[in-house]
């Protein structure tokens, strides 16, 4: 989460920096790269939830069964999800540097 938020404030700047030369509206993308800090963070949330009730002997005694499986699959779609942000993130530098190298050689 630290290296996506990192990257996440060189998008917004780079993404106020094209929206003033070229006069564009881009607060729509702005608006994107605070949902997905948003979502990163209760991403961190659900994960810790998830860890504390991994431990729960409440859960452990109601589904002695399948409660590991539970637990393991929603640690697992988590971890999926933040993988998701970091590559849309690291997709939008790419995009933006590609973007403003043509923009400065024509």
């Amino acid at each position: 989460m630290a290296i996506n938020t990192a990257t996440s404030s060189i998008i917004v700047s780079k993404i106020e920096e094209i929206s003033k030369k070229y006069r564009v509206n881009l607060d729509p993308s702005i608006k994107e790269v605070k949902s997905s800090t948003i979502l990163q963070i209760w991403l961190v949330v659900f994960a810790v939830m998830t860890l504390i009730l991994y431990k729960s002997k409440v859960i452990i005694a109601h589904f002695p069964d399948t409660y590991e499986s539970c637990l393991n699959i929603t640690l697992l779609t988590i971890f999926i999800s933040a993988i998701d942000i970091l590559r849309d993130t690291g997709l939008a530098i790419f995009i933006i540097n590609e973007k403003t190298s043509k923009k400065e050689n024509a």
